[in-house]
């Protein structure tokens, strides 16, 4: 693909004259020949990934989302950034998957989005374009007669039946395809395809996902393709300062990465100290990495991969080198000398910083990473929602919960305001209970009430504790993330939680929104505007 100048090309209108005319590229497969311009370039990359980060969002906030629901926001998201046309959609995906090839997890988050609006597609398609795709693009997906049909269908009933496939046995009476039997060997371990002569037969609903694995696959080695060119075009001169800054730019934009929670966490990076993390961890830290930070202040000890994920993002919310080798050295102490610490683990503490190695600033995990995360017994990195059962993840969460009020308690205690009676407002004490039950005492703002501490261990607290459960437990664990942040802070984050930085980041600015230290003392019953009321 080049990028200097605009042409103009033909432009199918229907997806049968697509399907019919341009098999090759109606499933992005064979590379576009067309000169585009830099601001074009950027236009659609921007459009395309405006898609698939909405797309993401939707599937958060609405995870119950049938497949015709998903279908109709993605048409809409098409329609809204100018991407109906099909060489726009073409040329877009096409930018994109350049621009997303360099790394495992950028081909990953990719790669995750445009397959499920690929498997959208084929679902709202009639039989008949279905027929057409397969022709072309799978023609070993062999469609069998009526007669052919008729002669396997008890047998294929008979086959759902027995696998409780209501669906597929609903199906019996319709289209079969028959496909050689290597080629859904999955299906084949399972007994879940009728065999004969070599050839497994399957319904016409069974064909769609072999269709979108098929895709995948495809889509998968292009993205290596992909890569391997980047790595050419990059080392040119002339892309080093045309293309490669605004690729670089792009790829940071999908997951939030520097360019959005990072510059956000750099505004509460000054109270980010050794001595300052445990209360942060509580209050403000998602679920994986308070569980990192309380089995370290336990323990004294994690594993690589633990380190690993907990380094990065102390790192990302501002702590700095010298500051996270004494952290890290302090928590190992009861376990480690300080010599072995700095034979055996600070060399990785200063890689992730870019201090040894390639140099190299490594970013924060994001959730996508950390859910893909494995371990074993004695290990806590990864996603709490996925590796913890049911009861360990309640108590987890109701935990940090618990910690964090205590933590807000102590602050207001340590640092109650001031107050003062003013002669015009003054009263005598109660005879009950010797107070001023007469004076209007208001608390400043900068502060949590006995009131409000109380409110956050109310029923709506634990309704969020048991939903987050419920939706770790059915997979959906950034949802689960997200109710655990709900509970915390009585708001839900504006968006779906795609990464740790942006769950610190988002409550870390609703409690500087909402409770802003008072310049001085509070006066009762003056008229001095710092008193609220």
């Amino acid at each position: 693909m080049e990028f200097i100048t605009t042409s103009s090309s033909s432009k199918p209108q229907n997806l049968e004259k697509l399907i019919n005319e341009d098999q090759g590229k109606f499933m992005y497969i064979e590379p576009i020949e067309e000169d585009i311009t830099i601001e074009e370039f950027e236009k659609l990359a921007l459009s395309r990934l405006s898609v698939l980060k909405e797309l993401e969002s939707y599937k958060l906030r609405h995870a119950g989302a049938s497949d015709s629901e998903l279908m109709i926001q993605v048409s809409k998201l098409m329609l809204t950034y100018k991407l109906k046309d099909p060489r726009d959609d073409r040329l877009s995906h096409s930018i994109l998957r350049l621009v997303y090839c360099r790394t495992l997890e950028l081909r990953k988050w990719f790669m995750s989005l445009e397959v499920e609006i690929f498997r959208l597609r084929m679902q709202s398609y009639s039989r008949r374009e279905v027929e057409a795709i397969l022709a072309t693009h799978a023609p070993e997906y062999i469609p069998l007669s009526p007669d052919e049909s008729a002669e396997i269908e008890s047998d294929m009933r008979a086959l759902y039946i027995s696998t409780n496939d209501k669906v597929s046995a609903a199906e019996a009476s319709r289209t079969f395809y028959k496909v050689p039997w290597t080629e859904v060997l999955d299906l084949v371990s399972t007994r879940r395809v009728f065999l004969r002569s070599g050839m497994a037969y399957l319904s016409s609903t069974a064909v769609l996902p072999l269709l979108v694995n098929k895709f995948r696959l495809r889509l998968s080695r292009a993205m290596a393709e992909s890569a391997r060119r980047w790595r050419q075009i990059s080392g040119e001169e002339d892309e080093q300062q045309r293309l490669v800054p605004m690729v670089k730019g792009l790829s940071e934009r999908s997951l939030g990465l520097a360019c959005d929670y990072q510059s956000a966490a750099s505004a509460f990076a000054n109270d980010v100290t050794p001595a300052t993390i445990p209360t942060l961890s509580a209050k403000h830290f998602p679920p994986c990495m308070w569980r990192l930070t309380t089995a370290l202040q336990q323990d004294h000890h994690l594993r690589h991969g633990g380190r690993q994920q907990l380094s990065l993002f102390l790192k990302a919310v501002g702590l700095p080198l010298e500051d996270a080798l004494m952290f890290w050295r302090t928590q190992f102490a009861p376990k480690m000398t300080a010599d072995r610490f700095d034979r055996e683990l600070a060399y990785n503490i200063r890689h992730n910083y870019g201090r040894e190695g390639k140099r190299m600033s490594y970013s924060a995990h994001t959730c996508v990473s950390i859910i893909g995360m494995g371990g074993g017994a004695g290990d806590y990195h990864g996603c709490p929602f996925r590796r913890l059962d049911e009861p360990s993840l309640r108590a987890a969460i109701n935990r940090q919960l618990n910690q964090a009020d205590s933590f807000i308690a102590a602050a207001a205690a340590a640092s109650a305001p001031s107050f003062s009676i003013s002669s015009s407002s003054a009263a005598s004490p109660s005879k009950n209970n010797n107070s001023y039950s007469n004076s209007p005492i208001s608390h400043a703002p900068g502060h949590f009430s006995s009131v409000s501490i109380n409110s956050a261990l109310s029923s709506n607290r634990a309704a969020l504790v048991e939903t987050a459960v419920r939706q770790a437990k059915a997979g959906h664990y950034q949802l689960a993330c997200a109710c655990v942040f709900e509970a915390g802070r009585k708001a839900a984050p504006d968006i779906g939680i795609s990464q740790p930085l942006q769950f610190y980041t988002e409550s870390r600015r609703l409690e500087a929104e909402r409770f802003v230290e008072p310049a001085g003392g509070v006066e009762i019953g003056s008229t001095d505007p710092r008193t609220p009321g």
